[in-house]
């Protein structure tokens, strides 16, 4: 296992050399950490619940005193937003079932990385539609079903996965073994199904870049981040890796400037 260790912190140190400036796959995740912090400093935005809140906030703890936050959690899984001592409430339930995060009454619901692990996103939506007041925002960053790792991951039994976490990445098993569903997690399908709850899209982001799953071995790192710009340069945004949207429910907001882009 030594000579295994020593083999990966090789591999993931000579990929480095090789990573595109630019062009990481964190430019949505960075992205969105940006954007939400935008929405916590509009006038409108007070009460937040953060949905797959898990054991910790994905913001600097400060924030919340900083943009005066009532923050609210809702995760299936009961221990792990327990040990989430930055939130005001904690909600142990599944947001894609009965479970309702709310009944008007908040102004934003975020979600980072929560999606591809709900097993019906048509119901979370309706779920968060109904959770927010009119004119609120959901912000949700989430990889697609067609990003490479994203079809390996589908392909491999749970345990095959949990197995071949642990040996590459195990530090990181806890955080990304979960069981995965990819339920409309293209953007055509989510975007179709967030206009079906009654969402408008105010934003998108795209990003093609997927290669950081593969840095324990150089040579498909390569090839991976060859892919990638192939799919960058040819792609639709149903071929991006990783999705990033802000909607809205209809009604009176305080408006952000978020790009130049317009048409989503």
């Amino acid at each position: 296992m030594g000579l295994w260790r020593k083999f990966v912190d090789i591999n993931v140190k000579l990929s480095s050399f090789f990573n595109l400036d630019n062009m990481a796959e964190y430019g949505t995740h960075v992205e969105y950490l940006r954007l939400a912090a935008l929405l916590f400093s509009s006038p409108d935005v007070r009460r937040v619940m953060d949905v797959a809140a898990g054991s910790n906030w994905q913001f600097p703890p400060f924030y919340k005193s900083a943009y005066g936050l009532e923050l609210s959690g809702i995760d299936i899984d009961a221990e792990g937003i327990e040990a989430n001592r930055l939130l005001d409430w904690r909600y142990t339930g599944d947001v894609c079932g009965g479970q309702k995060i709310g009944s008007g009454s908040y102004d934003l619901v975020t979600c980072y990385s929560g999606i591809e692990h709900f097993h019906d996103v048509e119901k979370f939506l309706n779920n968060a539609f109904a959770a927010l007041r009119p004119g609120g925002a959901l912000i949700a960053q989430f990889p697609s079903g067609l990003a490479p790792f994203a079809i390996l991951n589908k392909a491999l039994p749970q345990i095959l996965k949990q197995k071949i976490l642990n040996l590459i990445y195990p530090r990181k098993t806890a955080e990304i073994g979960y069981a995965v569903s990819y339920d409309k997690c293209r953007y055509s399908e989510f975007k179709k199904a967030a206009e079906k709850a009654g969402f408008v899209v105010e934003y998108y982001l795209p990003s093609y870049m997927s290669s950081g799953y593969f840095t324990w071995f150089v040579p498909l790192f390569i090839i991976s981040q060859f892919l990638d710009l192939i799919r960058l340069v040819f792609g639709t945004k149903d071929m991006a890796s990783y999705n990033l949207f802000v909607l809205r429910r209809p009604g009176e907001h305080f408006p952000i400037k978020w790009t130049w882009h317009s048409k989503f």
